[in-house]
């Protein structure tokens, strides 16, 4: 006996083509249509949150902070500024980590190098960097010598202009039109590198100490180096452009977010970008570590610009005029 084919459902027909077909009604939905639609519903919903909390900003100072930090950044692009700062950042660390490199020597005795999350722990993306460039470095006194000398140069150029940015950073930040040059550039320059130097030493310091001792003390250790980092972030913006009338307590809420964001990026350090570092390392080479390195400089510049745009913010807020005031440079 011959069937006969089901006849369609009127219902189904007058609904059009199925959920699971394409847009045209073709074939199933492909993941990339699934992923399209749900970053478009993803993006309506933040803009209605965003406007939703828009309308609330000034019923909570906090809020309002934030919104004058978004619409600053979306004027000046932070986000190209700090790409910018990301490159200063990486031709810094590069060079220090090859002054590390060919000054103490691998750091082998310290942490175990074949266990990058151990390395990072201890010594930062510093010794991540160190890691990948050890190789490279010849045994013999005379590259040695010629690769000291190469990477001390770059080092202090690349902190030279670091400086430069952050203090073009800041006196964007403040809406100070212009910056006056630096009358002695050694002396913050020599001043930021003993910081390094003094910071990786104190980081290595610590790692041991947190290795003989019980987590608890390696908590209340994380903390006071959380303490540290505010506190010196709050010097260090005080020396950088700023508008008169500003005392440090002004500056505490952009050293607040600035050491938080360090202490989360040294987490990221530990246990993302090691074995992250290491996979691209094996897979594309030096190129491979350059990318990473790159992503957590942009991060690390992130921090920067945002916190001296959430300074400014809150200045702002305080002074309904929003005038920037008198220049004050550092000392």
């Amino acid at each position: 006996m011959n069937e006969q084919p089901a006849e369609p459902d009127d219902r189904q027909a007058a609904d059009g083509p199925d959920v699971a077909g394409g847009s045209d009604g073709v074939g199933p939905r492909s993941r990339f249509e699934t992923l399209r639609e749900w970053f478009k519903r993803s993006e309506l919903g933040l803009e209605a949150k965003y406007d939703e909390l828009e309308t609330h900003r000034g019923d909570s100072a906090s809020v309002d902070v934030a919104f004058r930090v978004i619409e600053a950044d979306r004027r000046v692009a932070g986000g190209l500024i700090s790409g910018g700062m990301a490159f200063r950042i990486f031709v810094v660390i590069v060079p220090f980590a090859f002054v590390l490199v060919t000054v103490f020597g691998y750091f082998g005795e310290f942490v175990d190098a074949s266990d990058p999350e151990a390395l990072a722990k201890s010594l930062g993306m510093t010794g991540l960097v160190a890691s990948t460039i050890s190789a490279s470095v010849d045994s013999s006194t005379t590259e040695r010598v010629a690769t000291l000398l190469a990477a001390s140069y770059a080092l202090l150029w690349g902190t030279w202009t670091l400086i430069r940015a952050t203090r073009a950073v800041h006196g964007l930040a403040w809406g100070l039109p212009k910056l006056p040059p630096l009358t002695r550039p050694w002396r913050p320059t020599l001043f930021a590198i003993g910081c390094m130097f003094a910071a990786f030493l104190v980081g290595a310091g610590l790692s041991r100490l947190a290795d003989l001792v019980d987590p608890l003390a390696e908590v209340v250790a994380r903390i006071l180096a959380l303490g540290v980092v505010i506190a010196a972030w709050v010097g260090t913006s005080s020396l950088l452009p700023r508008v008169d009338g500003t005392t440090w307590r002004a500056l505490m809420p952009g050293a607040v977010i600035f050491g938080v964001g360090m202490e989360v990026l040294q987490f990221l350090t530990v246990y993302f970008f090691s074995n992250y570092i290491a996979s691209k390392t094996a897979t594309y080479g030096a190129i491979g570590a350059a990318l990473a390195i790159l992503l957590w400089a942009y991060l690390g510049g992130r921090l920067i610009v945002t916190s001296a745009f959430v300074n400014a913010a809150r200045w702002r807020q305080s002074r309904p005029d929003g005038e920037p005031g008198v220049r004050r440079d550092p000392p």
